[in-house]
């Protein structure tokens, strides 16, 4: 489902631990607004990374991923001084129990993975809103991050440099 408003999301960050689910994200997020950007990451450290280096619009993630969550997701994000919106994805329903819980720490939503043919719909459902209402807050937010981000590399220059 491609909708005007959501042509302004165009960086998207993937936690995603199973290549196989990635390739199916990457398909129904291309049907949304085939313009995107996306990035993929399957580990802690490996988000963390991504957070310093890739300015995303918005985070889809799966819930259970090896050894960690989408509890641990937002964690991150916050720790990295970062308001970046989390659309939780995953195939086991009884991850659903938890949905109140994830939204009360911040995450836009729940959904499951299957039918996956209307996973992009779906998501779309949930982001059109989300864009209407946050459309000037995403640009200033996205400014900001963009500032954050080339503060964390110029700081991490700087401690090169003193080691070096």
């Amino acid at each position: 489902m491609k909708h005007d408003s959501l042509q302004t999301l165009t960086h998207y960050l993937v936690v995603e631990d199973a290549v196989t689910d990635t390739f199916l994200l990457q398909r129904q997020i291309k049907k949304i607004n085939d313009k995107s950007v996306i990035s993929f990451v399957d580990s802690e450290t490996a988000l963390q990374a991504a957070l310093k280096n890739f300015v995303p619009d918005i985070i889809l993630s799966d819930f259970d991923l090896v050894d960690w969550d989408a509890f641990r997701v937002l964690e991150i994000v916050r720790e990295h001084g970062h308001e970046i919106p989390l659309l939780v994805v995953t195939g086991n329903t009884l991850n659903q129990v938890r949905e109140k819980e994830l939204c009360d720490q911040g995450a836009i939503a729940m959904l499951r993975k299957d039918p996956i043919i209307s996973l992009g719909d779906r998501i779309s459902e949930y982001l059109i809103p989300y864009v209407e209402q946050n459309h000037r807050s995403i640009q200033n937010q996205r400014a900001r991050r963009q500032e954050v981000n080339d503060l964390h590399v110029k700081r991490d220059q700087f401690r090169e440099f003193g080691q070096a």
